[in-house]
């Protein structure tokens, strides 16, 4: 799976979360999407970059 899929894997995930107002940590994250907490990061800066080019409030 490349960066970009794995970025907008992680970006169905939080949007879901942020709809029903929980938090997640970097381990939860990872777990979800089956990921090392330590290895998201690269993709995280996708949905970062995202959310500033929409002016997304991060």
């Amino acid at each position: 799976m490349t960066r970009a899929e794995r970025a907008m894997q992680m970006w169905q995930v939080l949007i879901g979360k942020a709809h029903n107002r929980q938090t997640l940590t970097f381990a939860m994250l990872g777990d979800l999407i089956g990921m090392p907490a330590w290895t998201l990061a690269q993709s995280l800066h996708l949905v970062k970059d995202y959310c500033k080019q929409k002016s997304y409030h991060l």
